[in-house]
């Protein structure tokens, strides 16, 4: 079942498997794999074991550093570009707080005057934050509290 899914995988995103056995021939040549966007490097000792079990670990760790390490890049570039809002809302006199980062989730409270432009502000700063070659996308989600969200239309 998984090795049937891995084979469509490739197969419907072509370029992934070139990406792939080019960072592990990075990690291989030089021991580490740099991230594309600011060039941050995450060293992979393993790929220089003499166990082939450890390399193929070191390996996934080489080519998921760079999809994974764009994605905090992503998050971190947003979270920064979202402070002189957040504190000119709070300076307004309004509830406005970055609570907590989950992944590639934001929590904020904010109070029910500002949901309406808060929301497609901090979906725009989400997705423009860096600009790629491919669209970012952003779903948010609004409630009183965690377990009774509902997505924001």
């Amino acid at each position: 079942m998984c090795g049937k899914f891995l084979v469509e995988w490739f197969n419907q995103f072509k370029g992934i498997k070139a990406y792939f056995r080019d960072k592990t021939e990075e990690a291989r040549r030089y021991g580490y794999v740099r991230e594309d966007f600011y060039g941050r490097i995450r060293q992979i000792p393993e790929m220089r074991s003499s166990q082939k079990f450890v390399q193929e670990a070191g390996a996934r760790q080489a080519c998921s550093m760079a999809i994974q390490g764009a994605a905090q890049q992503i998050m971190k570039k947003a979270m920064a570009d979202m402070i002189p809002a957040y504190k000119a809302y709070r300076q307004g006199g309004v509830v406005c707080n970055p609570l907590i980062q989950i992944h590639d989730d934001l929590m904020w409270e904010v109070s029910d005057e500002i949901v309406e432009e808060f929301v497609p502000l901090l979906m725009d700063t989400m997705t423009s934050s860096i600009k790629m070659c491919v669209p970012l996308r952003c779903e948010a989600k609004v409630g009183k509290d965690w377990g009774n969200m509902e997505v924001w239309k």
